[in-house]
C-alpha cells in the first residue's frame, strides 16, 4: 500500500509522515526501513514489496526525496503498481514530482495529501508566464512556464484562473474587431490589457478561442466534481490546444 505526501512544504511533509508511523505504532510492530537520493535501492523496494512473510510483521518503507533525477522517476513510476499491491506500506514524500508521477501516484494511493507553500512561504511567481506564454502559441514556453509553477507551489486554480481570464479577453477582443467594435473603452478593459489581448488574438482563430475557453470550464468542473488532477488536465489542455 502507498501513501504519497508531495508539495514543497518540507516540514508539513515530515509531520505528515510522523503522525502516520505513530499510528501504526499504536496498532502493533513494524519495521521501519528510510531511502533518501543517495541510498536509493530499487531492488530493494521490490523485495519489501514481498517481504512480509519473512518478517512476520508490517514493514513500513519511507522514501523520501528521491525523485530529483527523470531517469529515477521514470523508474519508480513503473514499480508503484507494484507497491501498491503490497501488503506492506511505502510512503512516498517528495517536494515536486512531475505531474504524471503525481497522477499515478494519487491513483493508487490508500492516501496522497498535497502540502503547497503557503502564500507568504513562496517566492514570488508570476503567473502570467504560463498565460503570456500561451498568448504567444509558445507550446513549450508555456509548459515550463506551468512546471516552474508546480515547483513553486503554485495550485492549479490560480494559473486556471489567470488563463481562463487571459482566454475570455481575448475572444473578447476577437469578436469585437469582427464586428467594428474593437476599442479599450467599448470592452471595459484598460487599454494594456486590450493590447495585449488583441496582439495574443491574432494568433489563434475564433472558433479555437472558444474551444479553449470551453475546455477549461470543463476541466474545472471535473476537478470539482470527479476529483481529477487539474495540474494534469491543465498540461494535457496546453499541450493540445497550442
Amino acid at each position: 500500500m502507498i501513501y504519497f505526501f508531495y508539495g514543497a512544504d518540507s516540514d508539513a511533509r515530515r509531520r505528515a509522515t510522523e503522525n502516520l508511523l505513530n499510528r501504526f505504532s499504536l496498532e502493533g510492530e513494524f519495521a521501519l526501513f528510510q531511502m533518501g537520493d543517495l541510498d536509493l535501492d530499487l531492488e530493494k523496494i521490490e523485495e519489501f514489496s514481498s517481504a512480509r512473510g519473512l518478517f512476520q510483521k508490517l514493514l513500513v518503507v519511507v522514501i523520501n526525496d528521491v525523485l530529483s533525477r527523470t531517469e529515477t522517476e521514470n523508474i519508480l513510476v513503473k514499480h508503484l503498481p507494484m507497491l501498491a499491491e503490497s501488503p506492506n506500506v511505502f510512503i512516498v514524500s517528495e517536494p515536486r514530482p512531475h505531474i504524471n508521477f503525481i497522477h499515478t501516484a494519487k491513483k493508487l494511493a490508500l492516501e496522497a495529501r498535497e502540502f503547497p507553500l503557503s502564500k507568504s512561504q513562496r517566492e514570488p511567481f508570476n503567473n502570467f508566464l504560463v498565460s503570456d506564454a500561451f498568448g504567444r502559441r509558445d507550446r513549450k514556453g508555456a509548459w515550463l512556464s506551468l512546471m516552474r509553477a508546480v515547483a513553486r507551489g503554485v495550485s492549479g486554480e490560480e494559473i486556471t484562473g489567470v488563463l481562463f481570464w487571459q482566454i475570455k479577453n481575448m475572444l473578447l477582443v476577437k469578436k469585437s474587431l469582427r464586428l467594428g467594435e474593437g476599442a479599450p473603452d467599448n470592452l471595459n478593459l484598460k487599454p494594456f490589457v486590450f493590447h495585449k489581448a488583441r496582439d495574443f488574438a491574432e494568433r489563434f482563430s475564433e472558433s479555437e478561442l472558444q474551444n479553449a475557453t470551453g475546455a477549461l470550464v470543463d476541466l474545472i468542473h471535473l476537478n470539482r466534481r470527479r476529483g481529477e488532477e487539474l495540474l494534469v488536465g491543465l498540461e494535457l489542455f496546453l499541450l493540445k490546444t497550442l
